[in-house]
Order: C-alpha cells, then sequence, then structure tokens
C-alpha cells in the first residue's frame, strides 16, 4: 500500500510538472505573438502614414531614382576604381525602371554564393541605375557595380568585352535595346569601319534620332 502511494504520489507530481510546463510554453507563445503583432501594427501604420503623405502628388521623373542625371565619380567608384575593368566584370544586372544592363565586377572569378546572390538579385529586380547592388547594411561579397550612371548613360563599354560577348547579345550602346541593330552593311556603319576597327551597335532609332555610335582603335593608313 505504501509503495503504490508513493508511486501515486510521483505520478502526481510528473503531471503537475508537465501541466506547468504546458501553460509555461503557453504563456511564452501568447506573448510571442503579441509582441509580433505589436511590431508588425506599428510599421504598417509608418507605411500608411508614409503613404498618405505623399498620396495625390504629383510625380514625375524626378522621383525615379535612376532618372537622376549621372554624377560624378562618387566615392564608392573611386574605392572600386581598380574593378572597373574588361577583365574584371563578371555579368551584368537590368536596371528595374530603364532594363539596360549595367556591369557587374569583381575581383575574382565568381564563387558558387555569388553566383546565387546576384541570381537573387536579378529575380528580384532590386537594382536601379545609379545605386548600389544591395542596401548599404548587406554583404555583397564583393560584387559591385559602377554607381556615378543613371538611366539616361550609355551601356558600359565593358559589357561588348571578348568575357561576355559569347553569352550576351549586342545592344545599342545608348538604349540598350537588342532590336533593330545596323547591321555592317548600312552605310553610316560601313563607312565608320573605314577609319575605325571597333565601331559599337546602335539600333535604327537612336541613329534616326540624330545620335552616333562609338568608335575605338582608329585604323593607320600606308
Amino acid at each position: 500500500m505504501e509503495r503504490a502511494a508513493i508511486a501515486c504520489s510521483n505520478s502526481r507530481s510528473v503531471l503537475h510538472v508537465t501541466i506547468a510546463l504546458y501553460f509555461s510554453h503557453l504563456v511564452c507563445l501568447i506573448w510571442m505573438s503579441y509582441t509580433f503583432y505589436q511590431t508588425l501594427y506599428q510599421e504598417m501604420m509608418v507605411i500608411t502614414w508614409d503613404f498618405l503623405e505623399v498620396y495625390g502628388r504629383e510625380t514625375n521623373d524626378n522621383h525615379r531614382p535612376g532618372a537622376a542625371p549621372a554624377n560624378a565619380q562618387s566615392e564608392v567608384d573611386r574605392q572600386n576604381r581598380e574593378l572597373f575593368k574588361s577583365q574584371k566584370v563578371r555579368d551584368v544586372v537590368f536596371c528595374g525602371e530603364c532594363s539596360k544592363p549595367r556591369c557587374v565586377y569583381s575581383n575574382k572569378k565568381m564563387t558558387t554564393e555569388q553566383e546565387e546572390l546576384l541570381r537573387r538579385i536579378k529575380e528580384d529586380r532590386f537594382y536601379s541605375c545609379g545605386g548600389s547592388l544591395l542596401p548599404a547594411d548587406s554583404d555583397n561579397l564583393g560584387l559591385v557595380v559602377k554607381e556615378s550612371v543613371s538611366c539616361s548613360s550609355e551601356v558600359e563599354t565593358n559589357y561588348f568585352t571578348t568575357s561576355l560577348r559569347h553569352y550576351l547579345p549586342p545592344i545599342c550602346i545608348h538604349c540598350g535595346s537588342a532590336e533593330n541593330l545596323l547591321d555592317d552593311s548600312d552605310p553610316y556603319i560601313s563607312s565608320l569601319y573605314e577609319e575605325y576597327s571597333v565601331v559599337r551597335p546602335i539600333c535604327f532609332q537612336c541613329r534616326n534620332a540624330g545620335k552616333d555610335t562609338k568608335n575605338l582603335g582608329g585604323k593607320v593608313c600606308f
């Protein structure tokens, strides 16, 4: 009988501890849910007030970050100037506003981690001309872009490097379009090839608007 009483007492103690732990976990869950939704509510209120502050106002291209005129070389670009070389172009990222490709540079060939990061950036279309690849408080893993550009800036000449040419299409140096490019038989292009060894692509629309392409490597005449 005595053993039965002790066993019964132990069972009750275990039951009491189990119940206490259960209610303890329940209280923790309730408190965590409360603090989460309270924080979420506060953030939503901030967003709502920010929206109401600008709602109804007229906007123009000045409100688009990528539409701002290209600035002089930024401090970040000065720090990264040794990276902005044709042999250090690894890929391109497209602007979420103008869709122009901007060269992505890194000191060495991209690692798997860097490739995954760039893939996510492309999918999220976070990047805009003149900005960084990621917010300032994020780790860019050594991947950089030129920040002294805007949506009105030409496509970088490094886009046309040999390292990218095998998998990126030729595009207009002004608008970035791959459509309606003038071919080598066009009188304007063929005349340039008589003087220069390299003639960058230009589309019919940009040429028709009075724009000129870029040329490199003047030919030597004998």
